[in-house]
């Protein structure tokens, strides 16, 4: 029997909090789809697997998904109310447009 390594394994990776992988789907969703439901539930969950990610003392990782799903969400949200106020506009200009007859 060979004698053990003098070097360790290197440690691995922790695993990912999976609410910071569901923060950062739902920031992407948020941001394609301009769903404001779905980027307030990147804002949240970003949130919280980010106190979680704090609290367990690395043991837990994916601060990094955490992070950019919170930021995918205020990012769907700014877009979902540009979307908004470009349709008042636009119905606004549509309404004060319409020729009277028709």
């Amino acid at each position: 029997m060979p004698p053990p390594s003098p070097f360790a394994p290197a440690p691995g990776a922790p695993p990912n909090e999976p609410l910071a992988i569901w923060a950062l789907v739902a920031g992407i969703v948020g941001v394609l789809t301009c769903l404001i439901p779905a980027a307030i539930a990147a804002i949240i969950l970003g949130i919280m697997s980010s106190r979680k990610i704090k609290e367990s003392g690395g043991y837990l990782g994916g601060q990094t998904m955490a992070l950019w799903g919170q930021i995918l969400g205020w990012v769907g949200a700014a877009l979902f109310i540009i979307v908004i106020i470009i349709y008042i506009v636009a119905f606004s200009a549509a309404v004060v447009t319409r020729t009277p007859g028709y």
